[in-house]
C-alpha cells in the first residue's frame, strides 16, 4: 500500500464494518504496516478482530485516507497534538521528518494520556530528542492525582506565543480539533495551517 505519514486506513471488522485506524509507521518502502489498536473495556469488537487476526493472519483493508499527509511543500516549524493512540500518526511523520534527514526542523510534540501507564512507548520520544535538534516533548496527564491538573492545549498556550508561524497537526477527537481551532486562532493560527481528519 502506498500512503504518506500521518494517513490512515480502514479494517474490515467481524460483524463488517469499517473502522478506521492510523498507520503508525513512516512509509519507507517496505510491505510492513504499523497500527497501534486500544482495546478498552467491554470494546467486544475490537476483541474479536484481533482474535481473528490473530487466526487467519488475514484482515480487509482499504485506504489510505486523510489530509493529514506530511511532507508539506514548506519548511514551517511543528507543532502535533495527540490524544492516546492518536501517537500513532505522530509517530509516522515524526520517522518521516528523521528519514528525510531535516533534522533542524522546529517540531513540538505534546502528546496527552489519562494515567501514565498509558504513554505506551515512553522511550520513544527521548530517541526523537537524540535524532532532532529542535524536537520539544511534552508529556500531559489529564487524570495525575500528583501533578497540577492541565489539558494539552492549556500546555501549548503556555508554551507558544504566535501560531502563525506553525503548521498544526490534531490527532484525537473531533473536540479537540474544534478547541484547537478556536484558542490557537486568537493566537494567530489559520484555519489552512491546521491538519485535522476529525473537523
Amino acid at each position: 500500500m502506498s500512503y504518506k505519514a500521518g494517513q490512515y486506513l480502514k479494517i474490515a471488522y467481524p460483524h463488517g464494518e469499517f473502522m478506521p485506524f492510523s498507520i503508525a509507521n513512516s512509509p519507507t518502502g517496505s510491505n510492513e504496516i504499523e497500527l497501534h489498536i486500544r482495546v478498552a473495556p467491554d470494546d467486544l469488537d475490537t476483541e474479536q478482530f484481533i482474535e481473528l487476526a490473530a487466526t487467519t493472519k488475514q484482515v480487509l483493508i482499504t485506504g489510505p485516507f486523510g489530509d493529514c499527509a506530511y511532507p508539506k511543500e514548506n519548511s514551517r516549524p511543528l507543532i502535533i497534538l495527540a490524544a492516546g493512540t492518536g501517537f500513532a500518526p505522530a509517530k509516522a511523520i515524526i520517522e518521516k521528518i528523521i528519514e528525510m534527514k531535516d533534522v533542524t526542523r522546529e517540531c513540538h510534540l505534546y502528546w496527552s494520556v489519562k494515567q501514565s501507564v498509558d504513554f505506551y512507548l515512553p522511550d520513544m520520544p527521548k530517541i526523537w530528542q537524540n535524532a532532532l535538534i529542535n524536537f520539544h516533548y511534552v508529556p500531559i496527564i489529564t487524570r495525575s492525582e500528583k501533578l497540577p491538573k492541565t489539558t494539552m492545549l492549556e500546555a501549548v498556550l503556555r508554551d507558544i506565543g504566535n501560531f502563525s508561524l506553525y503548521d498544526v497537526y490534531v490527532f484525537g477527537p473531533h473536540a479537540l480539533a474544534l478547541n484547537t481551532l478556536q484558542l490557537l486562532s486568537e493566537r494567530g493560527l489559520k484555519k489552512e495551517t491546521l491538519f485535522t481528519d476529525v473537523l
